[in-house]
């Protein structure tokens, strides 16, 4: 599968249209969500050394709206900061980091949401 590099913005995601699109971002404490049409293709992410990874922008930024921000412990799982990246810099396959794969870790607000809604009822994640 060949990649124009040419069509990669700066953070070397692929803007297949050939046209610019917005950035999309998510301000949690908010609840403001900002979606390009975009975000549903594929992008092509390369980093030197490590296997190439496609990854589904609206994928990523659906873990943001389930907390998967800085003030939890995890956000950005490529980010160089520990203290944003949770100390998961080196799970590529990860959604919140350059891949398209779900974490346990990722669901830990909703666990603890659910956890709070029924009396004498407590959910798990297997």
């Amino acid at each position: 599968m060949g990649i124009n590099q040419s069509s990669l913005d700066s953070k070397g995601n692929q803007n297949s249209s050939g046209v610019g699109f917005e950035t999309s971002y998510v301000i949690w404490e908010q609840r403001i969500i900002s979606l390009d049409t975009e975000d549903i293709k594929s992008n092509y992410k390369s980093y030197i050394g490590l296997k190439d990874y496609y990854q589904f922008p609206i994928a990523h930024k659906f873990g943001h709206t389930v907390e998967n921000v800085p003030f939890v412990g995890h956000s950005d799982e490529y980010h160089n900061d520990n203290r944003i990246n949770g100390d998961f810099k080196l799970d590529y396959p990860s959604v919140m980091n350059v891949g398209n794969e779900l974490r346990k870790h990722h669901l830990d607000y909703i666990l603890n949401q659910l956890n709070t809604m029924l009396p004498n009822t407590t959910f798990y994640i297997i």
